[in-house]
């Protein structure tokens, strides 16, 4: 029978007080965060390598109930998480090792800021100390665990180191913004009436209209996946009064709506359908595309 998850967390939390500090030694040696040599006679080397290993390889396991197959945080080798960089889209990507005390208290704010933003922004981890992601956490200059980084174009553009709290609501919001902008902010008709004229007109453009004060991640991510085939914008309509200047009749009832106009359309229309991040990801490539007005 495999191990429970809370023993994992046990053998990882005691393991964790045994190899950090050696552990980490024998990483640095190999080079990847320093080019120093460790000088340790041939005796210690034997000792330490016949207790470490063991402990070594309860800590891959303790590492596997980190962030279950099926959990929001997806742990894959160094070929996969090249793969899924290869969409331009932002991901963040936490860089551990089995042996870390660091990691394993990571690894609750960490799932939990996924889950906030499933489906939405991915998060994953690497397995540094897998011989086969070495070279993936070399290239991507990981000198101590854990290491978070978010990448906003996929391996596109350039990486940002985390320096933040280890909280979900601290990741979530780097996550957050992480994610380019290609959002028009709008105040009011006038705005709208501007951002629809001077904006390629070939375009469908799409409004939101919301009562929070913070553009939702949900619009920003979708904007950014989006924004080479339609314009996006976002105004505050607290009272329902602006989407009524645009000749729509929708209930004041506090929820957000979507405005859509097609290419060259001079009148909206009222986006029906479920506003979450699938349905409306799907319902945004089934809009017409450049050049073509039927809606």
């Amino acid at each position: 029978m495999p191990p429970s998850a809370p023993y994992k967390r046990y053998l990882a939390h005691h393991i964790s007080l045994h190899v950090d500090m050696v552990r980490g030694i024998m990483w640095r040696c190999q080079g990847l965060a320093c080019g120093g040599a460790l000088l340790v006679p041939r005796p210690t080397l034997a000792i330490m390598k016949s207790y470490l290993l063991p402990l070594l390889g309860l800590a891959h396991i303790a590492l596997a109930g980190m962030y279950p197959k099926n959990g929001a945080v997806k742990q894959l080798s160094a070929a996969e998480w090249k793969q899924a960089m290869n969409e331009e889209i932002t991901a963040i990507t936490a860089f551990v090792a089995p042996w870390c005390g660091h990691c394993q208290r990571l690894t609750p704010e960490f799932s939990k800021a996924a889950e906030s933003l499933a489906g939405i922004v991915p998060f994953y981890a690497i397995d540094c100390d897998a011989q086969e992601n070495k070279q993936l956490c070399g290239e991507q200059g990981v000198k101590g665990f854990p290491t978070i980084k978010g990448f906003p174009r996929g391996k596109k553009g350039v990486p940002h180191d985390y320096q933040g709290e280890r909280t979900s609501s601290a990741l979530v919001d780097f996550a957050t913004s992480e994610v380019p902008s290609r959002v028009k902010t709008l105040r009011g008709t006038p705005a709208i009436q501007s951002w629809l004229k001077s904006t390629d007109s070939s375009l469908p453009h799409i409004l939101l209209l919301t009562q929070k004060p913070k553009l939702p991640v949900l619009w920003k991510v979708l904007g950014w996946r989006h924004h080479k085939d339609i314009s996006f914008g976002a105004t505050k309509d607290e009272k329902g009064d602006i989407i009524k200047e645009f000749g729509i009749d929708s209930p004041a009832d506090g929820k957000s709506k979507i405005l859509i106009w097609a290419p060259g359309a001079a009148t909206p229309t009222l986006y029906d359908g479920v506003l979450k991040f699938d349905p409306l990801h799907k319902f945004l490539k089934t809009l017409p595309a450049k050049g073509h007005s039927e809606l």
